[in-house]
C-alpha cells in the first residue's frame, strides 16, 4: 500500500482546505478539518516552537537524540514498558539538565493551544474527551496537555507514508500545523484527498487506521504538533492494574520514590556529544545531512525574526 501510494498520481486527489468532516459508511469520522477557537494561542505557540528550534540548531549541547536524528521530539507521558506511565526523556531533558528550562518554557507557552485543542475535542467528540479525561496517569506524570498524555512536535520535517501502529486504534490523533510555509500537505492516499492544513486549523483522523504522509515543503518553515494517545494507556492490562491497585498503589508509591537506581544522576554537558553533532553515514542519509547543513547555514527557510512579520 505504501509503494502504491508513493507511485500514485496525486493530481487527481481532491484538496480539502475549508472546514469539513469526511465520514465512512457508518458515519464515523475519517478526516475532520476545522478551525481552532484561539488564534492568539496559535501565534504564541509558533513563536515558542520557532525560538526553541533555532536555539537547538545554534546550541549542539542542547540537542536531544530525537531532535538531531529525526527533527522531532515527544513530550509528556509514555507507557511502552512497565505498568506505570513515565515522563519522556525529551520532557525530562535527560541528555542535559541545562536544557530543562528551555523545555519548561516551551511547554508553558503551549498551554493555550493545548487548551484550544481540548475544547475542540470536547465540542465534537465528547465521548472520547470523557474517556481520555478519566485516564489515570499515576503520581509521576503531570497532565500538561489536558486529556492527552503525549504530544509530538515535528520541527520543519515531513513524514513518509505510514500508519501509527502504537496509537489508540479506536481513537484519533489531532494535528496542528504552525509557521509560514507552502507545501507539506497531509495526504491520505486511501481516500485520495490532500489536506492543505493552515495555521489556525486542526485536523483529526484515526492515525492507526489511515495511511498518511506529507508532500514536500516548498517554502518556509513548517512545524506541527500532534496530540495522541499511546495504545497502552487504553489497554485492559493498564486498566486492570489501576483497578486492582487503587488501594495498594499509595503504599507502593513510597517504595518507588525511594528505589535506588531508578533516577540516576542527571547529566550536565559542557561539550557536545557525538549523537548531538554526528551525521549518519549511510547513503540514505545524504539528503538529511544536506538538509541539516542548509538549516544551520541559514540557506533554508526563515529565521525566527522573519517568521511572523
Amino acid at each position: 500500500m505504501i509503494v502504491s501510494a508513493q507511485d500514485n498520481n496525486i493530481k487527481n486527489f481532491r484538496y480539502v482546505t475549508n472546514s469539513e468532516c469526511i465520514v465512512d459508511g457508518c458515519g464515523k469520522t475519517l478526516v475532520h478539518l476545522d478551525e481552532l477557537d484561539d488564534f492568539n494561542a496559535v501565534i504564541e505557540a509558533t513563536k515558542a516552537i520557532n525560538s526553541y528550534y533555532f536555539h537547538m540548531l545554534d546550541n549542539p549541547i542542547h540537542r536531544s537524540r530525537n531532535f538531531w536524528k529525526n527533527l522531532a521530539e515527544r513530550f509528556g507521558a509514555f507507557i511502552s514498558y512497565g505498568d506505570l506511565p513515565y515522563t519522556t526523556s525529551d520532557t525530562a531533558s535527560s541528555h542535559n539538565i541545562d536544557h530543562q528550562n528551555c523545555v519548561n518554557d516551551l511547554l508553558f507557552a503551549l498551554q493555550p493551544i493545548s487548551n484550544s485543542v481540548n475544547r475542540f475535542v470536547n465540542k465534537y467528540y465528547e465521548h472520547y474527551y470523557t474517556k481520555l479525561s478519566k485516564l489515570t496517569m499515576g503520581p509521576f506524570v503531570p497532565r500538561t496537555f489536558g486529556i492527552f498524555p503525549t504530544i509530538a512536535i515535528n520541527f520543519n520535517v515531513i513524514s513518509n507514508y505510514h500508519w501509527d501502529s502504537n496509537d489508540d486504534p479506536n481513537g484519533f490523533c489531532f494535528l496542528v500545523a504552525l509557521g509560514d510555509f507552502e507545501g507539506g500537505e497531509l495526504c491520505f492516499p486511501q481516500l485520495q484527498i490532500l489536506v492543505k492544513l493552515k495555521p489556525g486549523q486542526i485536523v483529526a483522523f484515526p492515525s492507526y487506521l489511515l495511511l498518511h504522509g506529507n508532500l514536500p515543503i516548498i517554502r518556509g518553515i513548517r512545524f506541527s504538533i500532534v496530540y495522541f494517545v499511546h495504545v497502552n494507556f487504553l489497554s485492559k492490562k493498564f486498566e486492570d492494574f489501576h483497578k486492582n491497585n487503587d488501594n495498594d498503589t499509595i503504599i507502593k508509591i513510597q517504595d518507588l520514590y525511594n528505589s535506588q537506581g531508578h533516577n540516576p544522576k542527571r547529566i550536565l554537558l559542557k561539550k557536545a556529544q557525538q549523537f548531538q553533532i554526528k551525521e549518519e553515514s549511510s547513503e540514505n542519509s545524504t539528503d538529511k545531512r544536506r538538509y541539516k547543513d542548509d538549516l544551520i547555514k541559514g540557506r533554508r527557510g526563515l529565521r525566527h525574526e522573519d517568521l511572523l512579520e
